[in-house]
Parts: C-alpha cells; structure tokens; sequence
C-alpha cells in the first residue's frame, strides 16, 4: 500500500505494521558495547531497528515501516499519530517526510 506525505510525495510502501504496546519498553542501552557485539546485535535485532529513545515511543505507541520509495532509500518509520488517513487506497501522512525516523544503516 502507498504511502504519501502531507505534501503529496510519495514516500514509499507499507512495509511492516506494529500495534502499540504501552508497557513495552526497548531496554537500556551499553555504551561499553564492542564492535563484535554491536554486529551480532544489529543482525539479530527485531523491529524497530532505530535509536533506543525512539524505539521506545513507535513500540509504545505503535508505528508502520514503510519501504523507501527510490531503489537507494532507507526504509522509514511513522508513529501511528503521524496518519492523517488510512483507506484502501492509500495511507495519507499529517508530516513530511523529512519528519519520519530513518532506519539506522545496516551492515551487510
């Protein structure tokens, strides 16, 4: 399904759809991490593949992935009160997207 901004861009397509879990929470973050764990994390990790913070407010309160929209694009994420409308022919965002979180750069 299309996703377009509030400006008529289109941003990409829905990729992946998380219902919010309030009393989730991401866990906090080791700042002494190496390199090797950092790897093994990063090609284990589950959704949202963001920064903590954030990750904590789309698990919360619920978010959509959403596929770049160029060949090149990083994939994106919305929080649930970033949809202005939801139909069968598309989802209309109320923010640009300039204001969606981009999925932190993969390694592989």
């Amino acid at each position: 399904m299309p996703v377009i901004d509030v400006t008529g861009r289109l941003v990409g397509s829905v990729k992946y759809v998380k219902h919010g879990a309030p009393a989730a929470v991401a866990g906090p973050a080791d700042p002494d991490e190496d390199l090797d764990t950092a790897f093994a994390r990063a090609l284990t990790e589950r959704e949202p593949q963001i920064d903590r913070e954030l990750a904590e407010d789309l698990i919360s309160q619920g978010f959509l992935k959403v596929t770049g929209a160029g060949a090149m694009d990083n994939d994106l994420y919305l929080l649930a009160g970033q949809i202005a409308v939801a139909d069968e022919d598309a989802v209309r965002l109320s923010s640009s997207v300039d204001e969606l979180a981009v999925e932190r750069g993969n390694w592989i």
